[in-house]
């Protein structure tokens, strides 16, 4: 049973673009920067925040300071269980913003700030969509669970991976609030990292050919991965549809006047479903293996396979609520894709938990020191939340 007109109106009214304002400020004045990815401070404002609508909270640590937070909205009788799951960890702030990153401006209609647009704005409209049917009173089976998690922007194992091993997390669904600019995001890519060390001998620079130059040899690698083309699968409905590979980090050298004996890679890699870690790997250590390689070099390779990715159908409950929801708050058809970036929902889908991720900030804002969040995109995700919830859990 779809929300009637008068429970929308009546879930729409208890809550105000002041309020959530004033909620997604806060929020974007905790440092949960990652590293170190301390967000206590946070989880528990977000804690106080559910207890003083009488929503059951529960902060849970899994490291000193690494806190994720959880609430719980029961209906008025049993039924399924929706999720609604975002991050309170965001990545350093940068150089060169316009603003303090920590400071949290409003001008023209939009906040500015590091975490506002991934996702601290999705994680705002989640608690007042929350609180808007706590306070409207509107009846509805089942639950609906908050989790917002630490360490997402390091790989989830303290966040949303603890609370899913840990059984913390059971849903039939979810949404996740990442930010797609309010694009229904139905899937995304995978991520992971390979570490690649190169190990060559060290000499007196001014003896450069007693040595084995790590760093010289690390280039040559580099140059010969960026030529590299994947064999990916391709899926015209993510938002870049074949896999990819980037060189993140270079490390390697201890004086001005040594050869290096060690360099150390870290390349970035991206996967479509259908994709694996094990078969990209094995990728790069062939072409790496192609290369001419003086004698005394070793390579060796570390993986670290954080998310992997995921996809659910377009029709599904979760995905067609929040389609249906989209049209009935903004009179429009929304535009349907999958994500370029990895997300929880990797892992909750992973779990078999279909999830949508739908959520008001802008990803060509997320990382950079231009991000900021439209205050009319967070209101009127708000509504699509709680109206989507609602659906889902009605049906």
């Amino acid at each position: 049973m779809f929300v009637d007109m008068k429970e929308q109106e009546k879930i729409f009214a208890q809550i105000s673009s002041t309020e959530v304002l004033e909620i997604l400020s806060k929020l974007v004045r905790f440092r949960t920067v990652n590293p170190p990815g301390k967000t206590a401070s946070c989880a528990q404002f977000i804690s106080s925040l559910f207890q003083r609508e009488k929503i059951k909270a529960k902060l849970i640590e899994t490291e000193a300071e690494k806190v994720n937070v959880m609430a719980w909205l029961k209906g008025q009788s049993p039924g399924k269980t929706l999720l609604f799951n975002g991050h309170l960890d965001v990545v350093p702030p940068g150089a060169d913003w316009p603003v303090d990153p920590f400071s949290a401006i409003f001008k023209k209609g939009e906040l500015w700030g590091r975490g506002t647009c991934d996702m601290k704005s999705g994680i705002a409209a989640m608690i007042a969509s929350l609180t808007a049917i706590k306070r409207s009173r509107v009846s509805f089976p089942g639950e609906i669970i908050f989790s917002g998690v630490c360490d997402e922007e390091s790989g989830s194992k303290k966040g949303t991976q603890f609370l899913l091993k840990e059984g913390l997390i059971r849903a039939d669904m979810a949404i996740c609030s990442e930010p797609t600019d309010m694009a229904v995001e139905i899937g995304n890519r995978g991520q992971m990292s390979v570490e690649i060390k190169v190990a060559g001998r060290s000499s007196h620079a001014g003896r450069s050919h007693l040595g084995l130059n790590a760093i010289h040899f690390a280039a040559d690698i580099i140059e010969k991965l960026k030529k590299l083309k994947l064999k990916s699968s391709r899926n015209e409905l993510f938002e870049v549809p074949t896999g990819s590979l980037s060189v993140t980090k270079i490390q390697g050298g201890l004086t001005d006047d040594m050869i290096p004996d060690r360099c150390f890679l870290t390349v970035d890699i991206r996967l479509l479903p259908g994709d694996t870690f094990d078969s990209t790997l094995e990728q790069i250590k062939q072409e790496i293996e192609k290369m001419e390689n003086p004698e005394g070099i070793k390579i060796s390779y570390r993986m670290h396979g954080n998310f992997p990715p995921c996809l659910i159908p377009v029709d599904s409950p979760v995905s067609q609520a929040v389609i249906h929801n989209y049209g009935k708050v903004l009179g429009e058809e929304p535009l349907i894709r999958a994500k370029s970036a990895a997300t929880d929902a990797s892992h909750l889908v992973a779990a078999g938990i279909p999830t949508v991720i739908f959520g008001p900030g802008n990803s060509q804002y997320s990382h950079t020191n231009q991000e900021r969040v439209s205050l009319s995109k967070v209101m009127a995700s708000v509504r699509i939340y709680a109206l989507s919830a609602l659906d889902i859990l009605r049906e």
